[in-house]
């Protein structure tokens, strides 16, 4: 566990969530070939929902790291993109302007 890169996983984890994010979209392509559809959809939400949890469970692992205070927190902004996007994504959706 100790020798866990974060920074690779924080990246990887944002690259998880543009691809979650472009699957479901293009999945829609698919609509009327069921089993095709069906199967995207699930793929893409699976990814989408890995990414939300792993950008947490990342955060809380490089902020118990032994890291001078920057490096703490611009690696944890930076693991926490997926996270603040789906807030976002609920808050503009819910919130109207």
């Amino acid at each position: 566990m100790k020798n866990i890169n974060y920074k690779s996983i924080s990246l990887f984890n944002i690259l998880v969530l543009i691809i979650a994010t472009l699957i479901l979209h293009y999945s829609e392509i698919f609509r009327g070939q069921n089993p095709l559809y069906v199967i995207l959809k699930m793929i893409g939400w699976f990814l989408f929902f890995v990414s939300i949890i792993w950008s947490l469970v990342n955060t809380i692992i490089i902020l118990k790291k032994k890291n001078s205070l920057q490096t703490k927190i611009s690696w944890s902004l930076v693991s926490v993109i997926p996270f603040a996007y789906i807030i976002s994504t609920f808050l503009g959706f819910y919130i109207k302007f």
